[in-house]
């Protein structure tokens, strides 16, 4: 309901997306660096239809959107348990997929 009062989107049961953060540099620093050329992490959020959080994940800023999704529980579940006819909106980080629109 929140997707579709504020944007118009039916069907939408939830969002991805990720956004990087920069750290202080860590002795181990070349998996925190990524592709803003600066030690970071990365976390991505997962929130439902009412723009309630279900899921968070924080990774190394070297790894993008997608591994991150592949990594996570939710996106090794959403394949099986998502309603037909429904769908999550991305961006341009996430691969698409039969349930999955950018």
């Amino acid at each position: 309901r929140c997707f579709r009062a504020t944007r118009g989107f039916s069907g939408v049961v939830g969002a991805v997306d990720g956004s990087v953060f920069a750290i202080n540099r860590p002795a181990d620093y070349e998996v925190f660096y990524g592709r803003k050329f600066y030690s970071a992490l990365n976390m991505q959020a997962v929130v439902d239809h009412r723009c309630g959080f279900m899921s968070i994940d924080t990774q190394p800023g070297s790894w993008s959107d997608q591994k991150i999704w592949n990594a996570s529980r939710l996106g090794k579940t959403l394949d099986k348990i998502i309603p037909p006819g429904t769908h999550m909106i991305a961006d341009a980080g996430y691969a698409i997929r039969p349930w999955l629109m950018r």
